[in-house]
């Protein structure tokens, strides 16, 4: 068998100066050779994975294949077997088990998770930052704060492949976008969100929803006080310099000092509307929408019979934050409206309502957003610390968890809303996938029953 370094340089994808340097370093801190050449940034993870298919003679395990894994297939190998082994199974079959290990050729190892796990294995490979990623992830396996550093920065960079034609582009796609038949269906996707209803196409606006309406009139600077007194200077000029006067030197400070102007409108508008103060909002941690007493579903079952019942669009949403807040530390939902994300509801710990409602993603960043609306059936995983993120991340107070859960909501193919849950600074162990993503496509359902509904009324 070939080793790394020798196959790297064959490809003329690096030099041998560049592999020494790699060597020296292992040496020093220790770890796989395809983890030192990650760590120093010599290699795309592309690039290292074909290399590691080539010199093992074994199939890639994607990142993907390694980040959503059920639990019942977790559970084929313990904790401790896997730890100390470097495997992690990712999918099982009826005599069939996919497990991926960083070294292939162990024929001993195989033996064990044969017998372990009573059935007839399939062998893939994946680089060692990859399975001790897994590891920590899953089974909550104590992984060096080095090796942390540098699948966070590879989980960054995953997410800009569109902005490098070369290197970056095969990290950044997820592999099942890359061959997922949706992939035809992005370039409609720029449009402005519609749902096809019998013969008439409904548009998925947001004037639909009563709370989207009142934060444009509240939360922004140029709110209804500022509407108020642009009038005055336009006439200021007609009436006698004396009168002129005090107006425009009234009109000045409402521009730079925002902060004096909107509280006073806050406190104007707030008393009527049933939504909370901003005051409010920052004594309180966690959401208090105003909404229709509901009693929150036990089961899926449940879920549905209740979302398919209500009469407006926005107790679907209610719905389902009651459902999963049983289950979740934090839950969001999000609507897509065109090329941007907005805040729509949600609850959990230290969540500011008013900042989630005045949230505004564009797509045009890269963001775990933008994901998504590639065609991303689901993620979990970090929240990686870039720009377009930090808006988010302060809705609750600016702490990133550890890890969360993204899920798409489509109805007729196209993307109207994401769902984002996470527990804080705990992982996500034991959590369940496939109901996740079938309580998405749930919500997808029941508003597309809803226009139905509205369109016969």
């Amino acid at each position: 068998m070939k080793k790394l370094g020798q196959i790297l340089v064959e490809e003329g994808w690096l030099a041998p100066a560049k592999v020494n340097q790699a060597l020296q370093h292992q040496q020093i801190f220790g770890g796989r050779l395809g983890t030192c050449l990650l760590e120093l940034n010599l290699i795309s993870e592309e690039r290292l994975g074909k290399a590691l298919v080539k010199q093992c003679n074994a199939p890639l395990a994607s990142v993907e294949d390694l980040r959503s894994i059920p639990e019942p297939v977790l559970q084929m190998v313990p904790s401790r077997m896997a730890y100390k082994s470097k495997v992690i199974p990712f999918d099982r079959y009826s005599t069939e088990a996919r497990v991926a290990m960083i070294s292939t050729q162990d024929l001993i190892l195989q033996d064990e998770l044969a017998f372990v796990t009573s059935k007839r294995l399939k062998i893939y490979v994946a680089p060692e930052i990859r399975i001790l990623e897994a590891l920590e992830k899953h089974y909550g396996c104590d992984i060096d704060q080095r090796y942390q550093r540098i699948w966070d920065r590879l989980n960054r960079a995953r997410y800009l492949w569109q902005d490098s034609p070369t290197v970056g582009r095969a990290p950044g796609t997820p592999e099942a976008a890359q061959t997922r038949p949706e992939s035809a269906e992005l370039p409609t996707m720029e449009a402005p969100p519609s749902v096809e209803v019998g013969h008439q196409k409904t548009e998925w606006s947001p004037e639909a929803a009563p709370h989207l309406e009142q934060p444009a009139l509240v939360a922004p600077p140029t709110g209804p006080s500022a509407e108020e007194k642009e009038p005055e200077p336009e006439p200021a000029p007609t009436p006698p310099p004396p009168a002129v006067a005090p107006p425009v030197e009234a009109a000045p400070p409402t521009e730079p000092p925002t902060v004096v102007e909107p509280p006073a409108a806050v406190e104007e508008v707030a008393p009527p509307e049933p939504k909370p103060l901003p005051s409010s909002a920052q004594e309180e941690s966690v959401s208090t929408r105003p909404m229709p007493s509901m009693t929150a579903p036990e089961t899926e079952e449940g879920l549905e019979r209740l979302m398919m019942e209500v009469e407006e669009r926005d107790h679907i949403a209610h719905a389902l934050v009651l459902y999963l807040s049983e289950r979740f530390g934090r839950v969001l939902c999000f609507m897509v409206r065109g090329d941007e994300v907005a805040g729509w509801m949600g609850t959990g710990r230290d969540v500011d309502e008013s900042l989630l409602e005045g949230f505004r993603l564009d797509f045009d960043s890269p963001s775990l957003f933008l994901n998504i609306k590639a065609g991303v059936p689901i993620y979990r995983g970090p929240v990686p610390r870039m720009e377009a993120h930090e808006q988010l991340v302060q809705i609750w107070g600016g702490r990133y968890p550890r890890e969360c859960i993204l899920v798409p909501v489509h109805i007729k193919g196209r993307l109207v809303a994401v769902l984002y849950l996470d527990k804080g600074g705990r992982a996500l162990g034991g959590v369940d996938l496939g109901e996740v993503q079938r309580i998405g496509r749930l919500t997808g359902r029941a508003f597309e029953a809803f226009l139905v509904r509205r369109k016969q009324r």
